[in-house]
């Protein structure tokens, strides 16, 4: 059995980031970082601090990501077109990454592993829901804030 630590992040994906910026903001009061171009990732993004009240066993809440594609013809204005608006990722952070493939992988879903050390699986083996899996909460130390 594998250790969820908690959800890390969820991405959204939007047409244009900065009406989604405002809609968080005026919506729910979620403060989102300035919008930057990540063009190795094909996407201009903004990400909220954590939110709510870290529980006392993690001291860790999830955060937002908002982002739209920077190109028009790239796999992200892609995805967009042909799903719409909407959750595209639920990051989960987990104790031990290769135990949790692992887990995956008996259950027959294979993952796409990425160089930073990341785990993904497709939405149609995740009942609709494309999941990422981290070790630890290495998005809170920094790389890729």
């Amino acid at each position: 059995m594998i250790k969820v630590l908690g959800i890390d992040h969820i991405n959204f994906v939007v047409k244009d980031v900065e009406e989604g910026q405002r809609f968080w903001n005026d919506l729910l009061g979620i403060e989102l970082s300035n919008i930057v171009e990540r063009p190795r990732l094909d996407i201009k993004a903004c990400r909220s601090r954590q939110i709510g009240e870290p529980p006392k066993e993690t001291d860790i809440t999830p955060c937002l990501t908002v982002y739209q594609p920077l190109t028009a013809d790239g796999p992200e204005a892609r995805s967009l077109a042909k799903r719409g608006e909407g959750v595209t990722v639920v990051v989960f952070a987990v104790e031990n990454l290769k135990d949790a493939v692992e887990h995956f992988k008996a259950q027959g879903i294979e993952p796409f592993l990425t160089p930073e050390g990341a785990a993904f699986f497709r939405p149609g083996d995740t009942h609709g829901v494309r999941i990422q899996l981290i070790e630890g909460w290495m998005y809170r130390k920094g790389l890729d804030r």
